[in-house]
């Protein structure tokens, strides 16, 4: 009993291309899939060719036909078979394509497709044909493959890396779901996860750092839009945004095989993330009432920070230090302008450590992402500049840093790699700073 087969209309005279993909050519000359494609379609050359010439299917191997074709549209597996002993789908044709044919004939034609092309095969599943838009374009199916890759791996793994920024339950939660509404967010994370497999995985740095670039271009563009239209609907997403942008930036710019960062690439992101966040503060009462409010409720953690609590006292020795030689420079309104900016920016952040160490679960990871988002600008152009009192405040933040680093995958190699640069222009007094945080953080001086 012969197979039941659904109402379809066989195409037959389809060009070679859609033959090899197996797909119901329109038999237009050329046809639209070789249109959209922009490939050069065989049934040109046939509308071009003189009257009464013809081509015809490319022929079978030796010894095989239509009938041979099993139930699942696979030629038999016979080591006879020279199409069976090359897998499907690499560079190498089988041999009886490859091969120059004995003898031509007025049913064969010579090959000229640069790619070998199938067998011409009845369709063994005609049925799927009326359930298959035929001008659908091919699917792109390694990025969306890809993209759902790293949003796994955030929600497994990366989302616990930058844990101590974040409560588990919004980074693995509510940051996804609100990132389905706001595509920014989800670029964004994309992102950050695909900096993160870059530095786990060093032999494929090359790989997720171009899809890292990729998508953070696309969550800036969407974050410089979103900004210019911020609201109640979308200033939490912003938010989250801007912190993961931070973080972005810290891994793209830093330390990689061996090649140290500058000051300057730790003064752009500063800038970056100030920027952001100078216009997010119209929004912070919907931003501290909303679905991240958990993100501003006090949790102490409750033991002691002897790091925090050393640069504390490491601080106010600085002030004593500015008011002193500042105030007896030559250059009398000059110093007095940058010592006032140098001052508040030690207030800054003494009350950011203060704050962190009274009301974070962990207050070293806080402080080395708040800082940066309330520094004044006047002191960002100080550093710019290169005023030593300013660097001398710079080399505690360099300490605060490499704090970080054992949990904080994107920090590494950022507080040496600044104060190390610091150093080289340092000169006394302010010099005996940045001596103190390199010991410190190359382990030659002792935490006392």
């Amino acid at each position: 009993m012969g197979r039941l087969r659904l109402g379809y209309t066989k195409s037959r005279a389809g060009c070679q291309r859609c033959k090899q993909r197996r797909v119901k050519c329109d038999e237009h000359r050329p046809c639209k899939a070789c249109i959209r494609h922009g490939l050069e379609c065989s049934l040109s050359a046939v509308s071009a060719s003189p009257e009464g010439s013809s081509t015809s299917p490319v022929p079978l191997p030796p010894s095989q036909d239509v009938s041979a074709v099993d139930d699942f549209g696979q030629l038999p597996n016979s080591s006879t078979t020279p199409a069976a002993q090359t897998p499907r789908g690499t560079s190498q044709p089988p041999e009886w394509l490859a091969s120059e044919p004995a003898a031509t004939s007025s049913n064969v034609s010579t090959l000229t497709l640069a790619e070998p092309p199938l067998p011409t095969i009845p369709d063994p599943f005609p049925y799927f044909a009326k359930f298959t838009p035929h001008n659908n374009a091919e699917d792109d199916t390694a990025t969306w493959v890809s993209d759902l890759e790293l949003l796994h791996h955030w929600t497994t793994t990366t989302c616990k890396s930058v844990g101590k920024a974040y409560d588990l339950e919004i980074s693995q939660c509510e940051l996804p779901r609100q990132a389905f509404t706001h595509h920014f967010l989800l670029h964004q994370i994309l992102a950050i996860t695909a900096f993160h497999q870059a530095y786990l995985q060093p032999q494929h740095r090359q790989s997720y750092s171009l899809k890292a670039s990729h998508h953070q271009s696309l969550a800036i563009q969407g974050i410089r839009f979103a900004l210019s239209n911020i609201s109640a609907d979308n200033c939490h997403a912003l938010f989250a945004s801007s912190t993961l942008l931070y973080i972005g930036a810290m891994a793209s710019s830093g330390p990689k095989e061996g090649k140290p960062v500058k000051l300057d690439n730790l003064i752009d992101v500063f800038l970056l993330s100030k920027g952001i966040y100078s216009v997010l503060i119209s929004s912070e009462q919907h931003i501290r009432s909303g679905p991240l409010h958990e993100l501003f409720e006090p949790r102490p953690s409750g033991e002691p920070q002897p790091v925090l609590e050393r640069l504390l006292v490491q601080l106010e020795k600085l002030a004593a230090r500015v008011l002193e030689e500042m105030n007896a420079s030559s250059d009398a309104d000059d110093s007095v302008r940058d010592r006032d900016v140098i001052m508040r920016e030690i207030d800054r952040l003494v009350g950011a450590i203060q704050y962190s160490i009274e009301a974070a679960p962990s207050p070293v990871h806080q402080v080395v992402g708040a800082w940066p988002l309330l520094m004044g600008e006047d002191f960002i152009a100080l550093l710019r500049q290169r005023c030593q009192p300013a660097l001398a405040v710079l080399s505690v933040h360099c300490v605060i840093m490499h704090a970080t680093e054992d949990e904080y995958w994107f920090t590494r190699g950022w507080g040496l790699c600044i104060i190390q640069d610091i150093s080289q222009t340092m000169a006394p007094p302010w010099n005996q700073d940045a001596a103190w945080a390199l010991g410190w953080i190359t382990g030659r001086a002792a935490v006392q």
